[in-house]
């Protein structure tokens, strides 16, 4: 009924506005826009293009009905229910066909070609078991090189280190190639890639994220070890019971104000951290913003914005390096620090930490307040605190508190704060979900608190549902992890990724986003199960060259590589070892997700 609804509203809506020449007919052509994609133009700019030219909108997937889904990428099941028929197209070919007035070939907006529906194959426009003929237009090698072969492009790894071997020309080397042929700007450095010595030492050495969670492991550990060694505070109040509290302490702009203690003349200034060659930074840079300074975002400037972006809202940005060990010694301080209070602590990052006060006698902001004193006397980085009785609620009560204050939401506050906060502030609410939950006109949680149990099942699913039901209530069941094992140990590397002619770029094709990065790849993995536990690295080598073998995709058109043990296996009599990589093209795996490569980034 509600889709009978829908498809009246949207067939008014095109009768109304529909002033233009229609090229496609409703009774042949069906769209249906895939919501686990964000698409520019959105899904209702795009629905009302489709319905002003003659074409019929699907809100709902259907089988029967849909002929063009449109999308960016899609999900394995999403790809299973194609019909072998069904088209999945780029928004830009709708967008193309109406600035154009006519229809357009469709085959150049294709993302997928065809889809054959023994679950077994799934092809695409790009094969990897193309014949050398069909990968003229592939790979590209200009003026005296030649069309790359099929036994060049997929060299097989029989060497028993897994090394790819380069590839030459006709002469027995490399061609000569001009820089507009690379994927890279003439002005910027050529860095350590892919086979090179020092490579993988290089890359861990500058990766934020390596960082990240070597020191996260590094302090859950110094956790789990205070736990275990002290049982009691003398602060604590034992044998009465009271309500749980939590407090969750977060380091303001962590990264910058740590780059303030090294430079106290950054201080007042908009600042960034991030991987720039200046100072200044580059105007056409896309290096990824790690953290910026309040300061900074005054002028729109948020953590993770590209660089480019940021110089264009706020030309006078000034850019910092990273300061690795720096960070470490401060965030081990802070630790330190809070283990002084209690031993339940739960490290969510380096400069983030959950703390179960229950039982911790005195005023909580009292508390909070020497806490923050304490930081800032041993590290001069300031810290704020969010209080309540649960780990939701602190953990929204800090977004409240920061800069550098405390926030402290007591029971009888609860429904009229939650009621105020954006549905975006919620866990697990990413551009995706946000975008959908906007188009249900739900924008707080007071919006939120409208829709039954029932219907956000229904419309998110039975886990994300029922989640989403009980945050927009302020009602959070979650306890500290403070004894979490370690399940897994794992290593990937999807930067500067390139064998031999991968520099290569198609010919017509603009600059990649980001210099040396990995792009919009698919990610495919396979797993193989081992005898028994190991730690060889020779042994793990061999396996997971095997598994290379297995994806059977072009070599150059790797983008990352990374393998992972599980541990949970190690209480068992086998262990497994998993391989995942990251490819160019758009090949499926078992069915494994897809993650399509529109953008041309090389």
């Amino acid at each position: 009924m509600k889709a009978d609804k829908l498809q009246n509203q949207f067939q008014d809506e095109s009768i109304i506005h529909s002033d233009a020449t229609t090229f496609w007919h409703s009774d042949e052509t069906t769209f249906w826009h895939s919501d686990a994609t964000i698409t520019y133009p959105s899904s209702d700019e795009l629905k009302r293009l489709v319905g002003e030219n003659g074409g019929r909108y699907q809100h709902y997937f259907s089988k029967t009905h849909v002929t063009h889904v449109i999308a960016t990428n899609l999900t394995s099941s999403k790809i299973k229910d194609l019909k072998k028929n069904d088209q999945v197209v780029h928004p830009d070919w709708i967008v193309d066909c109406v600035s154009a007035g006519k229809l357009l070939p469709v085959d150049k907006y294709l993302l997928y070609s065809t889809n054959k529906r023994d679950g077994t194959e799934l092809k695409f426009n790009f094969d990897a078991k193309k014949t050398p003929e069909s990968l003229q237009s592939h790979v590209i090698v200009p003026k005296t090189g030649k069309c790359l072969g099929e036994n060049e492009c997929i060299p097989h790894l029989k060497n028993e280190n897994g090394c790819i071997p380069h590839l030459k020309n006709e002469n027995g080397c490399i061609p000569h190639l001009s820089k507009h042929d690379y994927s890279v700007n003439e002005t910027k450095k050529l860095p350590c890639k892919a086979g090179d010595p020092n490579f993988i030492s290089e890359y861990y050495s500058h990766s934020r994220l390596h960082h990240l969670s070597m020191w996260k492991a590094e302090l859950k550990k110094f956790t789990i070890d205070i736990q275990k060694k002290r049982k009691q505070f003398n602060n604590e109040i034992v044998g009465k019971k009271f309500n749980r509290l939590i407090m969750h302490v977060d380091m303001d702009s962590f990264f910058v104000s740590v780059a303030q203690t090294i430079d106290q003349s950054l201080k007042g200034k908009a600042i960034a951290v991030c991987h720039a060659n200046k100072s200044n930074g580059s105007s056409d840079s896309y290096s990824s913003i790690a953290s910026c300074s309040y300061e900074a975002r005054c002028f729109g400037l948020k953590n993770g914005m590209m660089l480019n972006k940021a110089k264009s809202l706020c030309p006078n940005l000034i850019c910092v390096p990273y300061h690795f060990d720096q960070y470490r010694k401060v965030s081990q301080k802070v630790y330190k620090i809070l283990s002084s209070y209690t031993c339940e602590i739960e490290a969510v990052s380096c400069d983030e930490a959950l703390l179960d006060i229950t039982h911790i006698a005195g005023d909580v902001y009292d508390l909070a307040e020497k806490i923050r004193k304490d930081i800032f006397e041993e590290t001069k980085c300031t810290a704020s605190c969010g209080i309540a009785e649960n780990i939701l609620l602190a953990k929204l009560a800090t977004k409240q508190a920061k800069p550098n204050g405390v926030c402290y939401i007591q029971k009888c506050d609860v429904p009229e704060f939650i009621a105020s906060q954006k549905v975006c502030n919620l866990p697990g609410i990413g551009a995706i979900y946000s975008e959908k939950l906007s188009s249900l006109s739900i924008l707080t949680c007071a919006d939120l608190q409208k829709f039954s149990l029932f219907f956000l099942k229904k419309e998110f699913g039975q886990k994300l549902g029922e989640m989403l039901y009980n945050f927009c209530r302020g009602e959070d069941s979650r306890t500290l992890k403070l004894y979490e094992e370690r399940k897994s140990v794992s290593a990937e590397i999807n930067y500067g990724m390139r064998f031999s002619s991968m520099m290569i770029r198609q010919k017509g094709e603009g600059n990649p986003l980001k210099y040396m990065g990995h792009g919009l790849c698919d990610n495919v993995s396979k797993s193989i199960m081992i005898s028994s536990p190991t730690n060889s690295s020779e042994l793990i080598s061999r396996y997971c060259l095997q598994l290379l073998h297995l994806f059977t995709v072009i070599a150059q058109d790797i983008r990352g590589i990374g393998i992972q043990n599980d541990l949970c296996y190690l209480k068992r009599t086998f262990s497994q070892v998993k391989i995942n990589v990251l490819y160019q093209c758009s090949i499926s795996i078992l069915g494994i997700r897809i993650l399509n490569g529109y953008e041309q980034i090389f």
